[in-house]
């Protein structure tokens, strides 16, 4: 359990309490875990992108295209054909 960062209690929006910190920047952090508190020093880093898009390969391997269609929970092909057109996205 996230119990405190720079020297704040964490009771609302983290987010909001980081906004001041750039990526890079040192924070202490105090947790609790199995009943004790535990205190180090975290490194910042910057925040996860919140959208993706998706291309396939013109030639993918036979391991990437099986890989592709399990992730996608399509039926397995042995004909190897690509269900997104070469150079195509989703997004």
């Amino acid at each position: 359990e996230l119990i405190g960062v720079a020297g704040f209690r964490v009771t609302g929006n983290l987010s909001e309490r980081l906004q001041q910190y750039r990526p890079g920047d040192l924070v202490d952090v105090v947790i609790s875990r199995r009943g004790k508190l535990r205190t180090f020093t975290a490194t910042l880093g910057e925040a996860p992108r919140e959208t993706w898009k998706l291309k396939s390969l013109a030639k993918p391997s036979t391991a990437q295209e099986e890989h592709f269609r399990e992730w996608l929970r399509l039926p397995k092909n042995k004909s190897s054909k690509n269900p997104l057109p070469a150079g195509g996205a989703t997004e």
